[in-house]
């Protein structure tokens, strides 16, 4: 092989080289800036009372249904997909409803509201001991509970495993019929 054009070959290395360190270089420091996998926002907005109906005379009868909005806000720039789930509303430590909350998908970079409606079983509630004071005095006290998982995947290489868990406190007032909820969520990645 000639000098020159071994020169000519090892200037083409130094330079694929050094283009190719480059290039990792740029891309480690996307990732760890602009593309780095963020924590989802995760807003659980307070209990709304759809629906109650109480009476007390011939016999006491009580219809209830709460709706429930979780509003996700996804600051990756990579869409967030999550799996099935479920909100159930407890009283007293007891299962008293359940909502199913589809599958979906949140586009990059935007909010979606997730919303459903729990209708209350209330033979269920009325089988706790404490039932029948708590309607006496017209307060009930329920908590909320969903989980909702998903994977975000970013560049189509990375994925990231995203859980989020949304509870709430709940009261419904029998008398004026009305709800007041604290809610508070928490986001595990």
């Amino acid at each position: 092989m000639k000098p020159s054009a071994r020169k000519c070959l090892i200037t083409c290395c130094i330079v694929t080289t050094t283009i190719i360190l480059l290039l990792i270089v740029t891309l480690v420091i996307l990732y760890f800036t602009l593309l780095k996998p963020k924590q989802p926002e995760v807003v659980a907005t307070p209990v709304n009372l759809q629906h109650i109906e109480f009476g007390i005379f011939p016999i006491i009868t009580l219809e209830v249904t709460l709706g429930i909005d979780v509003f996700i806000k996804n600051r990756n720039y990579a869409g967030l997909k999550y799996k099935n789930t479920s909100t159930t509303i407890y009283y007293r430590g007891n299962s008293v409803g359940e909502a199913p909350i589809p599958a979906g998908e949140i586009e990059a970079r935007s909010t979606q509201n997730i919303s459903t409606l729990i209708e209350l079983e209330i033979d269920k509630m009325a089988s706790n001991p404490s039932f029948l004071p708590d309607v006496m005095t017209g307060m009930l006290n329920m908590t909320s509970g969903s989980t909702v998982e998903g994977d975000a995947i970013i560049l189509k290489i990375f994925k990231i495993h995203a859980t989020s868990l949304v509870n709430c406190d709940i009261t419904v007032f029998l008398k004026n019929r009305t709800n007041t909820a604290n809610c508070f969520s928490t986001v595990k990645i």
